[in-house]
């Protein structure tokens, strides 16, 4: 299938059981919450909930997690999930109700942590009142982003502050480098956040580079000791960590730093700050020795982001709502872009006029790649006469805009609509640059209607799945040949065309003939297609589905004798791409699933792969059908019999 642009449904849902009386469906959106969770408590003789109802996550029950019901709605003090609750993002909202409407105080607890809430009326209109602190949507463990501020008569009022809180990921940090991971060892003193570096660093480069430190730090009444033994070629980290008797260290921070900025923060000639002492290390090389009598192993940029992460919330953003209770931004804001994450912080910066944004506006991000340092990203004009909208040049990024899928759109608006010729650009996560991955045509009426050639991307465009659609839009609708091509390595020898097929000339966008569909998680290392017959934009006919896979092997570091001119190879453990499912469809264009079948499960993906084999008539599943599975993770190369499940027709 093309993969189409990320969408978001609202799935109601019931998860207990059905009775006929009831009036109140539970609507959920959260696809863990529909998979995991499950309600349990009784009804009255009226068919509606009563008493004390519990909840459950994957079949265990969640601890002091329910409240009472009153003639099917909410009454008295609750403790319930927030909306965003899954596995990683656990965040409790406890207060009181009134007849299904929110009173007095609640709070937000997020690991046993208060991190927010706020006043709600008492007189059961479920008004916000007073001072609040907020959750943004995508509140989880890597973007706990927060808003504080006043709401009058539920309109929110004054200055708001934005919030991002580090701490939930201070005390077990890993970032993932693309050339190397190097693993630093901290401790963090309780009071006065001091950090002693204690490394002994033992290195062997495959060219007889051998490297032996010994560091004797001594820090107050404590001696530490610590060796960090680094092993190129299986990339392993051995960390030993001995405290002394009266020391009290807090948690450890493991940072991963990129080899070749370590490289050139190594010198020769140098001395640990605040009396750490050094002895004398030696650096043997071929035909070369270099006698080091002091070497400094100081990351002054990653200790300073040890300092910020464990200092507390940042403020963000935030500006000012108009006096008067409309709830109405004025003024200088800064707003922030779908929430932040650690590792990309992406903010908005300009002008409120009665809510609407007006002058120019810049996008700002903070990411690894930059040190911690804001850049300036994008941006443009919006109206002056306070309508909102954008004119001009603008640098727009994508909705999905993070760390590692880092899109932009350069073009130009007219009255609010991308006109003209528009690039589409993009950079990897450890890169400062934007390179041209896409271009193409909108009509110069002001339709913001695609036209002519394009060299297209979709939502899920990222650095692990470098996907681009080629092909003509006529009135904005796709017609005639249209190619989907792979780049592999952002080389122009590793890109490949990987599918693809025709739409027909009507203004339908109807795919006709013979296709060669992409799944929606294609990338370099799970690359699922399917290839068969369209008639009329229904599948007809027989359908094969492919699927390769890649698993890194192992990797090479080449390295020059200056410590230049560093490289990262992988060897890939390439498999076959091979038919693991398929079946027929309807010669009737009933687009209906015909006789024997193998289906791939919705979440068929790298570490879960899950097949279904049987039989359809008519569309429906009929008589057994056999649950094949491979656990990846056990290395299994095979697919196993898991259960059978028997299907009536």
């Amino acid at each position: 299938m093309e993969r189409p642009q990320e969408c978001y449904k609202q799935i109601i849902i019931i998860r207990e059981e059905f009775r006929p009386n009831q009036t109140q469906q539970e609507v959920l959106n959260n696809l863990e919450q529909i998979k995991f969770l499950f309600w349990h408590g009784k009804y009255g003789q009226n068919g509606k909930k009563t008493g004390y109802w519990y909840a459950s996550w994957n079949g265990s029950v969640l601890n002091s997690v329910g409240g009472y019901y009153k003639e099917g709605q909410k009454h008295g003090r609750w403790n319930q999930l927030s909306q965003n609750y899954h596995n990683s993002n656990k965040v409790y909202e406890i207060g009181e109700y009134c007849y299904n409407r929110k009173i007095g105080h609640w709070k937000y607890l997020f690991n046993d942590n208060l991190i927010g809430g706020g006043q709600y009326d008492e007189g059961c209109f479920e008004f916000k009142v007073g001072k609040w602190i907020e959750l943004d949507d995508g509140y989880n463990q890597q973007k706990q982003v927060t808003y504080d501020g006043e709401y009058i008569n539920c309109k929110k009022v004054g200055i708001w502050n934005i919030w991002f809180d580090q701490h939930g990921i201070k005390n077990n940090m890993q970032l993932q480098i693309q050339k190397i991971k190097l693993l630093v060892v901290l401790g963090f003193m309780t009071m006065e956040l001091e950090m002693a570096i204690v490394l002994s660093l033992v290195m062997d480069l495959n060219f007889s580079l051998k490297q032996s430190i010994k560091d004797y730090i001594k820090m107050g009444k404590e001696l530490v000791d610590g060796i960090l033994s680094i092993w190129i070629n299986k990339l392993v980290v051995d960390y030993m960590f001995k405290k002394g008797k009266e020391l009290k260290l807090v948690n450890g921070l493991i940072l991963a730093m990129d080899l070749n900025w370590i490289l050139k923060q190594l010198t020769l000639e140098n001395t640990i700050n605040k009396g750490k002492k050094l002895v004398n290390g030696r650096l043997n090389q071929m035909g070369q020795m270099i006698l080091m009598k002091k070497i400094t192993m100081i990351f002054k940029a990653e200790i300073q982001q040890c300092k910020y992460q464990i200092q507390g919330p940042k403020n963000s953003g935030g500006g000012l709502y108009d006096q008067e209770g409309q709830g109405v931004k004025i003024g200088k804001w800064i707003d922030i872009v779908n929430g932040i994450e650690y590792g990309s912080q992406v903010i908005y910066n300009g002008q409120y006029q009665n809510g609407k944004k007006i002058g120019r506006w810049v996008i700002y991000q903070k990411s690894v790649s930059m040190q911690g340092k804001y850049q300036e990203i994008g941006g443009g004009l919006y109206d002056q006469e306070g309508q909102g909208v954008k004119i001009g040049k603008w640098i727009d990024i994508s909705d999905g805009f993070k760390l590692n899928s880092q899109v932009i759109y350069v073009g130009g608006y007219k009255y609010g609509k991308k006109v003209g010729r528009w690039e589409i650009q993009c950079r990897k996560s450890k890169e400062t640059e934007f390179k041209k991955i896409g271009v193409g045509q909108y009509d110069e009426v002001g339709q913001e209607v695609k036209i002519g050639q394009w060299i297209d991307i979709d939502g899920n465009y990222s650095d692990n799945s470098l996907v681009t659609y080629h092909g003509e839009y006529k009135n904005g609708i796709k017609v005639g040949r249209w190619d989907f091509w792979f780049n592999y390595n952002d080389l122009a020898e590793e890109r490949k065309k990987i599918g693809g097929g025709s739409y027909d000339e009507s203004d339908q966008g109807v795919k006709t003939g013979h296709w060669i569909d992409i799944s929606e998680e294609f990338a370099n290392s799970f690359q699922l297609t399917q290839n068969g017959e369209y008639k009329q934009g229904k599948k007809v006919s027989k359908w094969d589905i492919w699927f390769k896979e890649e698993t890194d092997k192992r990797g090479f570091f080449f390295m020059d004798l200056n410590f230049k001119n560093i490289d990262f190879k992988i060897d890939r453990n390439k498999k076959e791409n091979k038919i693991i499912g398929g079946g027929q469809y309807d010669k009737q264009n009933q687009g209906f699933k015909v006789g024997l079948w193998i289906d791939l499960s919705d979440q068929f993906k790298k570490y879960e792969q899950v097949l279904y084999k049987g039989e359809y008539i008519n569309g429906k599943k009929s008589g057994v059908w056999k649950v094949l599975k491979k656990d990846q993770k056990e290395n299994d190369d095979e697919f196993k019999l898991d259960k059978e499940i028997q299907y009536d027709n």
